[in-house]
C-alpha cells in the first residue's frame, strides 16, 4: 500500500509538472504570436501611411501641374487676344489708261492794235489825290467836383487842475531825542559800564540802520551789546502838514 501511494504521488508530481511545462509553453507560444501580430499591424499600419502620403504628394503634384496648364492656357489666350491684329493692307489696283492722241487746234487770232489816244491828256492832267486829314480832337479833361477842405473842429480848452501829490515832511523831534537818550544813560549795558561809552545826536544814521517805533523797551533792546560812541535821532513824519508818526533810530 505504501508502494502504492509513494508510486501515485510520484506518478501525479510528474503528471504536474508536465502539466505545468505545456502550459508555460502554450503561453510563451501565444505571446509570441500577440507579439508578431502587433510586429504585422504595426508595419501594415506603417505601409498604409506611407502610401498614403505618396498619394497626397501625388495629388498635390498633380494639381500643381495642372494648374499651371491652366494658366499657361490663360496667359496664352489673353496674349492672343491682347496682340494687335495686323489689318491687310489692301493692294493698290493699278490701272493702265490707254494712251490717247490728244489732237489740239491751235487757232490763230489777230487782235487788233487799238492806239490810245487819250494817253497824253491823261498824263498832261493828272489827278491829284486828295489826302483826306483826320482831325484829331483833342480830349477835354473832366472837371472833378471840387472837394472842400475838413477843417477839423476844434474842441475848446478845459483846463483841468493838476492835482499834485501831498508833499511829505521830516521833522527834528528833540523831545524824543532827549527821551531816548535819558534812557540809555539810565540802563546802561555791562559793554557800556566796562567799556564806557557816549550819546551823540546824529541824524546822518538814518539811510545806515532801521527806524522803530519808540518804547521803553526797544531802546533797551538796541543798546544790549553796545559800547563806546552811541549814536541817536529821532524825527516825525508829515504828509500834506499833517503829522503821521515819528521815526526812532539807534547806531
Amino acid at each position: 500500500m505504501k508502494k502504492l501511494k509513494i508510486i501515485l504521488s510520484v506518478f501525479i508530481i510528474i503528471l504536474l509538472g508536465v502539466g505545468a511545462n505545456f502550459y508555460l509553453k502554450t503561453e510563451n507560444v501565444s505571446k509570441a504570436k500577440k507579439e508578431i501580430n502587433n510586429e504585422i499591424i504595426n508595419s501594415t499600419i506603417i505601409e498604409v501611411a506611407k502610401d498614403e502620403s505618396l498619394n497626397e504628394v501625388e495629388n498635390t503634384l498633380f494639381i500643381t501641374e495642372e494648374q499651371k496648364n491652366t494658366q499657361n492656357i490663360i496667359e496664352n489666350k489673353v496674349i492672343s487676344e491682347t496682340k494687335p491684329v495686323k489689318k491687310e493692307v489692301a493692294k493698290k489696283t493699278e490701272v493702265v489708261i490707254p494712251e490717247e492722241k490728244v489732237i489740239e487746234t491751235v487757232q490763230e487770232v489777230s487782235i487788233p492794235v487799238v492806239e490810245n489816244t487819250n494817253k497824253e491828256i491823261i498824263e498832261n492832267n493828272p489827278v491829284k489825290k486828295e489826302e483826306k486829314k483826320e482831325t484829331v480832337k483833342p480830349e477835354v479833361p473832366k472837371e472833378e467836383p471840387k472837394q472842400e477842405p475838413v477843417i477839423p473842429e476844434t474842441k475848446p480848452e478845459v483846463n483841468v487842475p493838476v492835482v499834485q501829490p501831498p508833499s511829505e515832511e521830516y521833522r527834528y523831534n528833540e523831545a524824543m531825542t532827549q527821551q531816548i537818550i535819558n534812557i540809555i544813560n539810565s540802563n546802561p549795558s555791562q559793554f557800556m559800564i566796562s567799556d564806557g561809552y557816549t550819546v551823540v545826536v546824529d541824524s546822518s544814521i538814518i539811510p545806515l540802520t532801521n527806524q522803530f517805533t519808540f518804547t521803553e523797551e526797544r531802546v533797551k533792546n538796541k543798546i544790549l551789546y553796545k559800547a563806546g560812541t552811541i549814536k541817536v535821532y529821532a524825527q516825525d513824519y508829515y504828509v500834506g502838514g499833517q503829522y503821521l508818526f515819528t521815526e526812532c533810530y539807534i547806531m
